[in-house]
C-alpha cells in the first residue's frame, strides 16, 4: 500500500508539472538616437538639425536563436496579430497601432548567450501572395509586389520645421519575373536580408536600435532617400552600417 502512495504521489506530480503553462521569453525592441529613448511625438536632432520626428519605423525578424557553449535555443513565436510562429513584424506607424515586443512559446533553460536573427523574410515566404498571407505579412504597407516581395525595413522620418523628409526602404533587389504581379521562380540576385548578432544577450532584457548609428554621415533628404537601389551610395552605406555592432544592442 505504501508503494502505491508513493507511486501515485509520483505521478500526480509529474502530471501537475506537465500541465503547468511553460513561460515565454519577450523580445522588446526599443528604438533610441544616442542611446535616447525616441517616439513618434519625440523630436531629435541629427547633424545639428533638431526637429527630426519618426512617422514609420518597422522591420521584420525570424529565426530568432539564442545559444551558449552548450546549448542552443531556435525559437517559435507566438501567434498574434504581429507574429506567427516563424515571422514577427516590430515597429508601426505613428498615429496608428505598432507592436514593439515579440513572445516566443517557451523560455530557453539558460538565460544568456549570443542571440541571432535575421532582419527579413526568406525567399521561401518573401513572394506570396499578400491576400492570403497569415500575420503579419499581409500588412500592405510593407509589400512591394510579388516579384520584389516585402519590405524588410521601413523607416520614415521628417522635420515639420523645414518641410524635409527622409525614407529608408529595406528589401530583396535583383528579382527575375517576368512581371511585377509574379513571383520569381529563383532567389533575388540582392537578398539583402540581414544577420543581426548579439553577444552576451540576457533574456527578457531590451534591445534597442540606435538609429543615430544606422544613420551615422547621412544627410536626411528626399534626394538622399534609399529604396535598396545597389548603384545608390546612400543605400551601400546604410546597408554596411545596418551591419555594424551597435545599431542593435542590449
Amino acid at each position: 500500500m505504501y508503494f502505491y502512495k508513493r507511486l501515485a504521489c509520483a505521478v500526480g506530480c509529474l502530471l501537475l508539472v506537465a500541465c503547468q503553462p511553460e513561460t515565454p521569453v519577450t523580445f522588446k525592441f526599443i528604438p533610441v538616437y544616442n542611446g535616447a529613448p525616441i517616439e513618434c511625438e519625440k523630436t531629435w536632432q541629427h547633424q545639428q538639425q533638431t526637429g527630426w520626428q519618426i512617422r514609420t519605423l518597422q522591420f521584420f525578424v525570424t529565426n530568432l536563436t539564442l545559444e551558449n557553449d552548450m546549448q542552443k535555443q531556435e525559437f517559435s513565436l507566438q501567434t498574434t496579430v504581429n507574429s506567427n510562429p516563424t515571422i514577427g513584424l516590430v515597429g508601426g506607424q505613428c498615429q496608428q497601432s505598432d507592436y514593439w515586443q515579440l513572445s516566443a512559446l517557451s523560455a530557453p533553460d539558460f538565460e544568456e548567450g549570443t542571440l541571432s536573427f535575421d532582419l527579413g523574410v526568406p525567399f521561401e515566404l518573401n513572394h506570396n501572395n499578400p491576400l492570403r498571407a497569415p500575420a503579419p505579412l499581409d500588412q500592405a504597407d510593407m509589400f512591394w509586389s510579388w516579384q520584389m516581395g516585402h519590405k524588410f525595413l521601413r523607416l520614415d522620418v521628417a522635420n515639420p520645421s523645414d518641410a524635409r523628409s527622409f525614407s529608408y526602404h529595406l528589401g530583396s533587389t535583383g528579382c527575375d519575373a517576368v512581371s511585377s504581379l509574379r513571383a520569381p521562380k529563383t532567389p533575388c540576385q540582392h537578398p539583402n536580408l540581414v544577420t543581426i548578432t548579439l553577444k552576451d544577450f540576457k533574456v527578457n532584457q531590451p534591445i534597442y536600435l540606435d538609429l543615430a548609428v544606422l544613420l551615422k554621415d547621412v544627410t536626411l533628404n528626399q534626394d538622399n532617400r534609399c529604396m535598396s537601389e545597389q548603384n545608390n551610395p546612400v543605400c551601400l552605406r546604410l546597408f554596411s552600417q545596418l551591419q555594424r555592432d551597435k545599431v542593435f544592442y542590449q
